[in-house]
């Protein structure tokens, strides 16, 4: 809106200035000394204030944008968990700490670290002696380490269980990582009850609300950071199969025969011991027949299309599909008449 009227008052101001020159040349008199000075007032001011609304405007801009990157992501996929203050608790594959803004402070001061140790590689050669090389050795062990420490702090203990996976891979089981090893269990122990009670309740209340994508990732993630906990595990099992099997009822509801058929058949090879999979396996039938039967008039006016365009090859090619793959439905029927005549045309 500020631009519009800075915009508009330099269009009126030139305007204006030119409607008064224009009216006072046909009046026949000439322009003395005070009409000049209020002219060149006149149109300063106009240019001024536009100019001030213009980049007022502007400001107003810069701020509003300021704030949207100062401001945490509007993620409904995320979920702000009871133990932080604003970001989101869910990183189910040991995901990074992102940030809307490009590149933090901690990024950069992990950059520089890393550009001083190649530095210090580069300048000191390995015959001069170990004792540099056993710095670095010692100086990224202590990082690595306080990353574990940090993501255990978090309560993020499957990034922990990543981080410490790298750390040993590339120093070896040394008695520090050892420790960590056992602090990450310890607080397994003493995290996974209120962890479990908290998806649980995000899990139900996601499903109500139609949610299925952050109820999954959300119990993902649980499972994620408590791989041996078998009620998180049952958890996560659950809400995949309620998933899917709503899936299912939706795509019948929907007529998506096809769909239908592809997801129970998922259903059944994975959850084939419960009571859903034995309902399913009533409905297979008609779920099939269904699906049989869209697949046959998809092929039918698809053939109806191809013979009014004259592309009696391909028209042929389906009539003798539907033949072969469906010889008791009501289409095969009718193709197999026409296939003698569309063979004749096919060849001209």
């Amino acid at each position: 809106m500020l631009h519009v009227l800075g915009f508009v008052d330099l269009l009126v101001t030139l305007v204006g200035v030119l409607g008064i020159v224009a009216l006072r040349a046909r009046s026949g008199g000439p322009p003395d000394a005070a009409f000049v000075i209020g002219l060149v007032v006149l149109f300063i001011a106009g240019v001024t204030l536009g100019g001030l609304l213009i980049g007022l405007g502007a400001l107003v801009r810069y701020g509003h944008a300021r704030t949207l990157n100062a401001r945490p992501p509007d993620d409904t996929n995320q979920v702000v968990n009871y133990y932080t203050d604003g970001e989101g608790s869910i990183e189910p594959h040991g995901t990074g700490d992102a940030r809307p803004g490009g590149i933090g402070r901690d990024d950069i001061k992990c950059i520089l670290a890393r550009l001083t140790e190649i530095r210090d590689l580069t300048v000191t050669g390995r015959d001069e002696g170990g004792e540099p090389f056993e710095r670095l050795r010692a100086n990224l062990q202590r990082v690595a380490a306080e990353e574990i420490i940090e993501a255990i702090n978090t309560r993020r203990l499957g990034k922990a269980r990543e981080l410490l996976r790298d750390a040993e891979a590339v120093f070896g089981q040394t008695p520090t990582l050892e420790r960590l090893h056992t602090k990450i269990d310890e607080a397994a122990v003493r995290n996974e009850p209120l962890d479990y009670a908290f998806t649980k309740r995000v899990v139900e209340e996601s499903i109500r609300g139609g949610r299925w994508d952050l109820a999954e990732q959300c119990v993902h993630a649980l499972f994620f950071d408590h791989p041996a906990s078998i009620r998180c595990r049952r958890l996560w099992d659950d809400t995949r199969r309620v998933r899917l099997y709503d899936h299912i009822q939706a795509c019948v509801a929907d007529h998506r025969w096809a769909e239908a058929v592809a997801a129970a058949e998922e259903f059944l090879e994975r959850f084939s011991g419960l009571s859903e999979a034995g309902l399913l396996r009533g409905q297979m039938e008609t779920l099939r027949a269904n699906a049989e039967i869209v697949q046959r008039k998809q092929y039918e006016t698809k053939f109806k299309e191809l013979v009014s365009r004259h592309e009696y090859r391909d028209a042929l090619r389906i009539a003798k599909h539907v033949v072969s793959r469906f010889p008791e439905s009501p289409q095969a029927e009718a193709f197999r008449d026409q296939i003698p005549l569309l063979e004749m045309r096919a060849t001209g």
